[in-house]
């Protein structure tokens, strides 16, 4: 187990925290104990932190998990995360998605690679594209997609005039007239809400 603590300017101090769990951990054929290498695939995270700048979770995420931050934009805001259980890498990812969205940024991510980006610029970056219409497929996360949703009754043209404005200011979305699909950018925890409206709306008109 290790321990990082870190004293800011205009924050309190605190103590982060990055625990390793050795149960089920191969031991090394040499030494006996866990095998390090195995360690570092699955770092243990304990993410407790009071009123500290984004950017600091941000270097956080990279010394105990491994990420590789990448960045033109300069974070802002500060933030406070209490996490009395531990957080796997993914999980930690996902907090942060979670933690950036409140801020106005987003992450792509590419392998061990995050790019933090603003939200309302993510639309031209290499964000993942994902395609279907059923909600329970769309998982609620905090990460910008650009979603494909193919209507399969109705007309998607129609479709986007009544959900536009249920849209944040970063988002977009367009439809394709030749595949009759809506093509949203936005949060997947937000793309899921708008494939219910539309299941909704679609569903009242075939009654």
């Amino acid at each position: 187990t290790e321990i990082y603590t870190l004293s800011l300017h205009d924050a309190l101090p605190i103590s982060l925290f990055a625990q390793e769990r050795e149960t089920n951990i191969p031991a090394d054929p040499q030494t006996g104990k866990p095998s390090t290498s195995a360690i570092a695939e699955d770092p243990q995270l304990m993410l407790n932190f009071e009123d500290v700048p984004l950017q600091s979770v941000l270097e956080y995420m990279s010394e105990a998990a491994g990420f590789i931050i990448l960045g033109d934009t300069k974070v802002r805001g500060d933030v406070t995360i209490l996490s009395k259980q531990p957080l796997n890498r993914e999980e930690a990812v996902d907090l942060l998605d979670t933690i950036l969205n409140e801020k106005g940024y987003t992450a792509i991510r590419r392998g061990r690679i995050l790019k933090i980006v603003e939200k309302d610029k993510a639309q031209i970056e290499d964000i993942p594209v994902k395609s279907g219409s059923n909600p329970a497929d769309i998982p609620k996360k905090d990460v910008m997609v650009t979603q494909i949703i193919p209507i399969r009754f109705g007309n998607a043209g129609q479709l986007i005039e009544n959900i536009s404005a249920l849209l944040p200011d970063y988002a977009t979305i367009s439809a394709n007239d030749g595949s009759n699909a809506i093509i949203l950018t936005d949060t997947q925890t937000n793309i899921r809400r708008i494939a219910e409206i539309v299941s909704a709306q679609i569903g009242r008109a075939h009654v």
